[in-house]
Formats: C-alpha cells, sequence, structure tokens
C-alpha cells in the first residue's frame, strides 16, 4: 500500500475545485460552484470516451487546420468564487495543477498560436491583473514556449500596460509530443501584497523548471465577476484539474506526480488510511 504524507493530507485539506472529468465537466468537488458552462465558439470541448485520459477519461479541445477566425473561445466556464483562493484585501496562496496532453509538433503551424490550459479571467476588468498558463507556438523568441504568469494590477498607481508588472514564468522550446502526458503546476505564495514576498513555481513532471520571486502584486478584484476558464482557444486533453489555497512545496508536487494515481485516488488512498 502507497504511503501518503503528512503533507499530502494538507494538501488535500486545502483543494478548493477538483475535476477530474470522468463523467462530465462539472467539478467532482468545489468550494464554490462546480457546474460547468461550456461555451461553444466553433468546436465544442467533449468528455472523451474508451480510457483516453490520464486516469480514465479527459477534457477535451481541438479546432481543425483552417479556423474561421484566428481565435476560437470554445471553453468550460466556473465562477471563480470560492473555487479561487483570492479575498479581496489579503495576500494569498495557491495553486494550480493538472495533466495536459498536447502534440506541439502538429500545433507549430496553425494560425492559432496562443493556446491557454487555464486562464482566469474578469469579465468587467481585465486590467486588474490574471493568473494564466499558456503555449505559444509562434512569434515571440524560442517558440513554442510554456507560460505562468501572474500579472498585477496594470490600472494601479499610473503603472498602466507596465511590462514589469508582468511577473511571467517562460519555459522555452516545448516539447511536449504525441499522446505523452505530463503533469504541469504551478503554485505561489503572497500574490496580492507588497514588500517584495511575492513567489511564483512552475512544475513539469514532479520537478521544478521555473521561479519568480521577490516582486510586489496588488490586486483590486470584483471575484463575483471572474472566472476560471479551462481550454481557452487549447488543442489537447486535460485530465485531474486541481486548485488549491495553500503553496506546494517541492517534495509535496513530486509525490502527487509519483503516486501513478489521480488526486482523487490519493485523497481516497488517504482517507483510508
Amino acid at each position: 500500500m502507497i504511503k501518503f504524507s503528512y503533507e499530502i493530507g494538507l494538501i488535500l485539506s486545502s483543494l478548493l475545485f477538483y475535476a477530474d472529468f470522468d463523467k462530465s465537466f462539472d467539478a467532482v468537488f468545489s468550494v464554490g460552484d462546480g457546474k460547468a458552462l461550456i461555451e461553444v465558439d466553433q468546436y465544442e470541448p467533449c468528455i472523451t470516451s474508451g480510457k483516453e485520459g490520464k486516469f480514465g477519461e479527459a477534457a477535451e479541445f481541438f479546432y481543425e487546420d483552417i479556423l474561421e477566425s484566428i481565435w476560437t473561445s470554445d471553453v468550460a466556464r466556473y465562477p471563480a468564487r470560492g473555487n479561487f483562493p483570492y479575498v479581496h484585501g489579503e495576500s494569498f496562496d495557491g495553486a494550480i495543477g493538472m495533466w495536459l496532453q498536447v502534440d506541439m509538433e502538429s500545433l507549430k503551424e496553425r494560425s492559432l498560436i496562443w493556446l491557454d490550459p487555464v486562464h482566469l479571467l474578469g469579465e468587467s476588468d481585465r486590467k486588474k491583473g490574471k493568473i494564466w498558463m499558456d503555449f505559444v507556438t509562434s512569434e515571440l523568441p524560442d517558440t513554442p514556449i510554456f507560460r505562468f504568469g501572474a500579472t498585477a494590477d496594470r490600472m494601479a498607481d499610473g503603472k498602466q500596460n507596465n511590462p514589469g508588472e508582468d511577473h511571467v514564468i517562460i519555459i522555452p522550446h516545448i516539447n511536449f509530443c504525441g499522446k505523452s502526458w505530463h503533469h504541469v503546476v504551478g503554485t505561489w505564495k503572497n500574490l496580492n501584497s507588497t514588500g517584495k514576498k511575492g513567489v511564483l513555481h512552475l512544475y513539469f513532471d514532479g520537478v521544478q523548471v521555473g521561479e519568480i520571486k521577490n516582486f510586489d502584486h496588488m490586486l483590486d478584484w470584483q471575484i463575483d465577476d471572474w472566472e476560471i476558464r479551462i481550454g481557452l482557444g487549447f488543442k489537447g486533453k486535460i485530465d485531474d484539474f486541481f486548485i488549491l489555497n495553500s503553496f506546494l512545496s517541492a517534495e509535496a508536487i513530486l509525490e502527487i506526480y509519483s503516486s501513478g494515481k489521480s488526486l482523487g485516488a490519493v485523497s481516497y488512498t488517504h482517507l483510508r488510511a
């Protein structure tokens, strides 16, 4: 029997949102509203059949070689309130993680070059800062790249469009390909704070691949208007998606990755231990 550490118990106790995509896009656990709203623009996202996920089934997003426009907004949407650790006026820690399957080789020549596995969006105040992960397949240096970013409020203190407020980890020359699955976790500490205390870490397959630290990061969100969007402009599969309200250690992320189990199965095993 796999024995999980005390730290895994802390991770599970900090869980805000978890979707295994085995039966639907709806979360199997959520602190806020976990029901998915599927927005169909050109190509409707679907749940796979035939055990095509990393564990069971997966959420699949796709589009044809030639798009009718440069962008497609086929996406799964969830309210951010309760499912994301932002509280007005307070600093916050957290983590977003998932398993991804994406074939970068087949996407390099596509007209759609920004593929977002997850994006936190506010309909009415998109310049107020955001947290996101994306692939970029061309136009920027060292593409294809993967980015994990926590942009600060662009409208605060006259800092409109200041690139210095874009706290983004950039991983160059991404070689995810074929039907391989990769575990991706972005975790942060002290967002919405001053004093150069902000921290971002990014992990691929249990290994830390990027870090940004010692930055200010002030926000002023109306969280009721914000959404978690999965699969924005994305082509590939997503499985075992989670959001936590705690900063994850390297040991904890490696333990989850190395377990060979979904987070749901880890939770079940931990509770029975």
